[in-house]
């Protein structure tokens, strides 16, 4: 075929469909660690994609259902959507960090306390090192537990944003 008969056949709406998609793919392809990082070795990734590739492609086909090519979301309903993510796993992060921080304030007090009945004994060569064992000891004793917590806060904080994100 000719290229100017070629190019006779695409209308401006097609060219500016064709330059709508590739913005929005293009993002995932620059930004997604199984296609842009470089410390993944070829082989990896080519495991990876034993039906990853598949959830990208199917995850991309519904961001087209959540907001339609030629339409786009009130700029308000965006930031009600960001907003509700972000404020939903700053709080599911404090709740997994508050039983750490806890402990580690317990322990302060306790420091302060022996710091005040044994003047002589350096707290500072104790505390250091016994404060690293608590705080790690509790959240070793804790993750396992908070992994399930921070997938379902996950999946209900971007489920309320991708909510508010909807066009219609």
């Amino acid at each position: 075929m000719d290229p100017n008969e070629i190019l006779a056949r695409f209308s401006e709406q097609q060219v500016a469909a064709f330059f709508l998609v590739l913005c929005r793919i293009t993002p995932l392809f620059v930004i997604a660690p199984l296609f842009s990082s470089k410390m993944i070795p070829r082989r990896v990734k080519g495991i990876i994609a034993v039906g990853g590739d598949a959830w990208i492609i199917k995850g991309l086909a519904r961001t087209y259902e959540a907001v339609p090519l030629l339409q786009m979301p009130a700029l308000g309903s965006m930031v009600e959507g960001a907003q509700m993510a972000f404020s939903g796993i700053f709080v599911a992060g404090v709740m997994i960090g508050a039983p750490v921080i806890i402990a580690m304030i317990i322990t302060d007090a306790a420091f302060g306390v022996v710091s005040r009945v044994v003047p002589q004994m350096n707290i500072f060569a104790v505390g250091f090192p016994a404060k690293m064992i608590i705080g790690l000891t509790l959240l070793g004793a804790s993750l396992p537990f908070a992994s399930g917590f921070i997938a379902d806060q996950l999946q209900i904080s971007v489920s309320h944003a991708l909510h508010a994100l909807k066009v219609g």
